[in-house]
């Protein structure tokens, strides 16, 4: 090698090397290959360039794939740390604690304009509480259920009755199971809310509101956890 030259973390080199059909030598400018820079050698699998600018230019490209992978492989090396710590940590944990968890980890649905960040619905509750949201627990009627319950009484006579169905069969045993709750009126469900940044609210999973309310209950030194806590929230609308 007549010349060697540092760039980037490669070496490029000048070396001679002859065209066998033509028997004519040529000066080339060779670049160190990925592979090649780490073992710190040269020479197979280097590539070879008529100009140091292009092998300079290659250089670059090289330089830049170099650290686009080991960003790669750091988020992957983090990635894989972060599930044998949940893995580790599950362990330990009831079944219907590690389903909280997963719910918990996954991104939330609220609207960028709340203020909640990008991250997980764990990440959004502990902002919410943090920033004093109210954080409640509601009885609605349960729209859903009576509809639900309607329709199969109305099926059933449009239909002219059982058809002749002994009393104990399944069809008939909903029926009158339905007719005795529209009867009775008892259409009701628990629903979990946070409030929203526009004095409305957000229906919330069981599994939010529980970890709302288990940081609301722990002793954390922010004046606006503890109006959350005490504070009451009259709700208007959904929305």
């Amino acid at each position: 090698m007549d010349e060697i030259i540092h760039f980037l973390g490669y070496q490029i080199y000048k070396r001679n090397i002859k065209d066998h059909a033509t028997g004519i030598a040529s000066s080339v400018w060779c670049l160190q290959s990925r592979d090649n820079q780490r073992s710190n050698r040269v020479g197979f699998g280097d590539t070879i360039y008529k100009s140091l600018e292009e092998a300079r230019g290659r250089a670059e490209f090289q330089s830049k794939q170099e650290k686009a992978d080991n960003e790669r492989f750091a988020l992957h090396q983090k990635q894989s740390e972060e599930t044998a710590a949940k893995v580790a940590f599950n362990r330990g944990l009831t079944i219907a604690e590690r389903r909280a968890n997963a719910v918990l980890d996954k991104p939330h649905r609220f609207p960028g304009s709340e203020g909640l960040g990008n991250g997980s619905l764990r990440e959004a509750m502990m902002m919410a509480v943090r920033d004093g949201r109210f954080v409640t627990e509601v009885m609605v009627r349960d729209h859903g259920a009576q509809r639900k319950d309607q329709e199969m009484v109305d099926s059933t006579s449009r239909r002219g009755g059982s058809f002749g169905l002994p009393y104990n069969h399944p069809d008939i045993i909903a029926m009158q199971a339905a007719r005795a709750r529209l009867q009775q009126d008892v259409y009701s469900r628990t629903e979990y809310r946070l409030s929203s940044a526009s004095n409305g609210f957000y229906v919330i999973s069981k599994t939010a509101y529980d970890f709302a309310m288990t940081m609301i209950s722990s002793p954390i030194d922010d004046p606006k956890v503890d109006e959350a806590k005490n504070g009451s929230f009259l709700l208007q609308a959904n929305i």
